[in-house]
């Protein structure tokens, strides 16, 4: 467009000049020695023009040859990286297929091109990973950080994430907690911490890390509460010198949770401490009425049946129709040989619901009166009711409960299913 402009200019003024001279073209010598040329005006200027219009091309063809080599250079690269962009997008492709192979063998055909080289480290370590090639993605992970140091924690996190789910727990343990050390507010290293230490059982370290996890990784409250829980219980359940203590350092309000209270007892009953857990349920329900802790109650030989009936005996006026409370009440009446007021007992809490568990205790407690056809009665209906519910046919009744056993009904581990898995 530019040359065109300066034709069209130089046009225009030949034009101008011829048009001047038309009349009058004007006689031009020039001499030097014995040399001399001789012309009109008008043939000198367009001699002129063209020389410099030659000059000029010839200028403009030894600049380009000059450059010729850089644009090709430049040409090349740009095909390169364009090459490079479009195996990266492909070799993603692949692997979010799960195509490993041929996910590797693009991502790395021109790794040496790629305008991104820590994605395609990044991508390669993933397929090796996923290949089982341990060796292969430590070295693209560190390839990946030399690519690009500010990206560091990019890479740790994949790096953690990938230890943690070859079964590398250690190692995945001590990435990530550097990687909370260095950026404590991360999201994603706070839960990928808190998910090694929950199977590595490390309670305490995830309790410290619970108001990280609500504050910066957005863990709801009530999943976090949830939490909490488990990792009490799962304390709770420890030796009984490490429950124990656990159990002193909790605040009162944690002590009146009956969730935490029945681990808590559970274990104090496998050491055979079952007084205590008899005493601390018993405090317990006066803190917080909850049906658990009397079935607890009920499951647990008494050491002290006196003392539990004053108790029990005190709380029938608020609950009457409690038969959960019945059943305890009846049971403590049975241990102390008081025979009537624990059948009484025992059918007025049938007579509101009835259970296998009512109808067992009150069978036994008319083989000890001798009324053995009454007491039969009592164990086919029992019998039938765990037919109706085929779960309580393997449950032991709780009169068969001694002390050091676990209390029936509480399980060995307390907790529900993990709520960190991994992938």
């Amino acid at each position: 467009m530019k040359l065109l402009l300066i034709l069209l200019v130089a046009l225009a003024l030949g034009a101008g000049i011829g048009l001047l001279l038309q009349g009058e073209p004007g006689y031009l010598m020039i001499a030097h020695g014995n040399w001399r040329i001789e012309t009109s005006v008008i043939v000198a200027l367009l001699a002129v023009a063209g020389l410099f219009l030659l000059l000029h091309g010839v200028s403009r063809l030894i600049t380009w040859g000059i450059g010729a080599g850089p644009r090709w250079r430049g040409w090349r690269s740009r095909r390169r990286r364009s090459i490079a962009h479009s195996e990266l997008t492909r070799g993603v492709t692949l692997l979010l297929e799960g195509q490993w192979p041929q996910a590797e063998k693009r991502l790395g055909k021109h790794l040496n091109d790629s305008e991104v080289p820590l994605l395609n480290h990044l991508a390669l370590a993933w397929a090796a990973q996923e290949q089982g090639d341990i060796d292969r993605r430590n070295h693209h992970l560190n390839r990946a950080s030399r690519s690009n140091p500010k990206a560091e924690v990019a890479v740790a996190l994949i790096q953690a994430e990938s230890q943690y789910r070859s079964g590398e727990i250690e190692q995945a343990l001590a990435t990530t907690q550097q990687i909370v050390h260095t950026t404590p507010k991360h999201p994603w290293g706070l839960r990928l911490l808190a998910k090694i230490r929950y199977q590595v059982g490390d309670w305490h370290g995830l309790l410290t890390l619970l108001p990280a996890l609500v504050r910066y990784a957005k863990l709801p409250t009530d999943e976090a509460a949830a939490l909490t829980r488990e990792c009490h219980l799962a304390l709770l359940g420890q030796s009984i010198e490490l429950a124990d203590g656990h159990w002193q350092s909790l605040p009162k309000t944690r002590r009146a949770e009956p969730e935490l209270l029945l681990g808590f007892c559970n274990t104090l009953v496998k050491a055979d401490q079952g007084l205590r857990a008899e005493r601390l349920l018993l405090n317990g329900l006066e803190q917080t009425w909850d049906s658990r802790l009397l079935e607890a109650l009920v499951a647990l030989p008494s050491e002290e049946p006196t003392a539990r009936l004053h108790r029990l005996e005190r709380w029938l006026p608020d609950h009457p129709d409690d038969p959960q409370l019945l059943l305890a009440t009846a049971i403590a009446c049975r241990d102390l040989e008081l025979w009537g007021k624990a059948r009484s007992l025992l059918e007025q809490g049938i007579a509101l619901n009835s259970t296998r568990e009512g109808r067992y205790q009150l069978a036994e407690l008319l083989l000890q009166l001798g009324e053995n056809e009454a007491a039969l009665g009592q164990f086919k209906e029992a019998a039938l009711m765990a037919e109706t519910n085929p779960e309580s046919i393997n449950q032991e009744p709780n009169s068969t409960a001694k002390p050091g056993h676990l209390i029936p009904g509480l399980k060995d581990n307390l907790l529900p299913e993990p709520r960190f898995r991994s992938e």
